[in-house]
């Protein structure tokens, strides 16, 4: 009985407004090879249908196109964002400035990086004209001398389909892991300089992963998880960890400790290596 009498009522509707109650999960949006379905539409003579999840608005209000859409992404291929201190990773201090200019440009619904900071992705909002965001996009990401390329074709393809990329509210995850990398390069490179037995330099790195795993818990906790964030914490658990470093270290092994730098300059390609980037979420690896 319900059924016949939505039925009857749409029935009784003029047409585009049936239509639209019909299709009200779905939104229109704008598309560059489209043409229009509907000859009356004069302000939006080109667009699609998307579901309207798949265009749902950003903090900043921009309706961003779906992320699998390769004709509103843009990616270049960016020297100059790596970080200096750990190889194989993007650097989180830098790349989130990037990301934060590269979002207040008109048409960018949302900026990324890859894991290895080699690459910046644009997700555009719909309304706008791909040449003209490439172009604003290319002068922020030139700054500083950077040497940037566009991807095209199968290489972009590629780039979207298997990167993971990280927004500038993310970034801060590969400061997280630059400083776990950091802090067991220092604690080993400690190790071997002291010729330590392997029970002493295991039990060492042991204090030192414990550590971590209680900042990276303070971290989540308190949502301080921003690429300066990570500095901080970490030089200020310096501390407790050689506190606890002297139930196997000599007290003078502690005080050469305390004054070995937590980061300091890549000589001779002693720089340690950041972990390899996870597989995308639902990717084989």
């Amino acid at each position: 009985m319900r059924m016949r009498f939505l039925l009857a009522v749409l029935l009784a509707l003029p047409l585009p407004v049936a239509a639209l109650a019909y299709t009200g999960t779905r939104v229109r949006c704008c598309s560059t090879d489209t043409p229009s379905p509907a000859a009356g539409s004069s302000d939006m003579s080109q667009c699609c249908e998307q579901e309207a999840t798949a265009a749902a608005p950003t903090e900043k209000g921009k309706s961003v196109a779906p992320p699998t859409d390769p004709d509103r992404q843009i990616a270049f291929r960016v020297e100059g964002l790596t970080c200096p201190a750990v190889k194989g990773i993007g650097c989180g201090h830098m790349l989130r400035g990037v990301l934060e200019s590269l979002d207040k440009i008109d048409g960018v619904g949302a900026s990324s990086a890859n894991y290895t900071g080699t690459m910046i992705r644009i997700s555009m909002t719909c309304e706008t004209d791909r040449d003209k965001v490439a172009e604003a996009v290319r002068r922020v990401l030139t700054e500083e001398n950077r040497k940037v390329v566009l991807l095209a074709g199968d290489e972009l393809k590629h780039a979207l389909d298997r990167e993971e990329w990280r927004e500038a509210g993310r970034i801060g995850e590969l400061s997280a892991i630059e400083f776990h990398t950091l802090a067991l390069h220092w604690v080993k490179t400690f190790a071997k300089a002291e010729k330590l037995d392997k029970k002493t330099a295991d039990e060492l790195v042991e204090i030192a992963e414990q550590q971590w795993e209680r900042i990276s818990k303070e971290a989540k906790a308190d949502g301080a998880t921003q690429p300066e964030d990570w500095g901080k914490r970490v030089r200020a658990s310096l501390p407790a960890f050689l506190e606890r470093a002297k139930r196997v270290l000599t007290a003078e092994q502690v005080e050469r400790l305390q004054r070995t730098p937590l980061v300091g300059p890549c000589r001779d390609g002693d720089c340690p290596e950041a972990p390899p980037a996870p597989p995308r979420a639902g990717k084989a690896p």
